[in-house]
């Protein structure tokens, strides 16, 4: 979702990959079959099979697994004071970057996989910081005054971009700032 005011950028991205989707859905398939199989059709599964309170409370856990990760989702709020990045729901807050401490800006494409080894909240392989994404290959490069790199993946690049200019010209011209 994005929302954007004259002062204010704020885009919501949750992971709605399908085919993660399907992985989830199938391992939640897989422990509901064998409860079924084994309350209901009083068959064991499997060679060894565990108590049928185990298999319950597995297919509990990865029920609640699936419902947390629909629920995830990054946060990004961009506003004339600064930056603010969060994971709904395990961050209250999350990270709040002032503009003053920033050195400089970039919306850029980048190699999810190479860069960062992948999505979410993930650590430079090759010195690059850290990143916070959920999808995609375009993000919002930050680079701090204390040297840390930050990439913030966005759905919306040419949206980001614009506000970001539009904030630029708009600083520059201001006496407040």
């Amino acid at each position: 979702m994005l929302n954007i005011t004259h002062n204010t950028y704020e885009e919501h991205q949750h992971f709605r990959q399908w085919w993660v989707w399907i992985i989830l859905v199938l391992v939640e398939l897989l422990c509901v079959t064998g409860v079924v199989v084994q309350i209901f059709m009083g068959q064991d599964v499997g060679t060894e099979p565990v108590p049928i309170w185990i298999m319950i409370l597995y297919a509990l856990f990865i029920l609640a697994l699936l419902f947390m990760f629909y629920r995830l989702r990054l946060d990004i709020i961009i506003d004339r004071t600064g930056i603010r990045y969060r994971w709904y729901p395990f961050q209250g807050n999350g990270r709040y970057i002032q503009w003053s401490e920033i050195e400089s800006t970039e919306v850029r494409k980048y190699k999810p996989i190479r860069e960062y080894g992948g999505w979410g909240v993930r650590f430079g392989i090759t010195r690059r910081g850290s990143a916070h994404n959920v999808s995609g290959n375009m993000g919002l490069q930050l680079v701090l005054k204390n040297r840390k790199h930050i990439l913030l993946g966005t759905q919306h690049p040419e949206k980001l971009r614009e506000f970001l200019n539009d904030r630029e010209q708009s600083v520059e011209g201001s006496p407040l700032e």
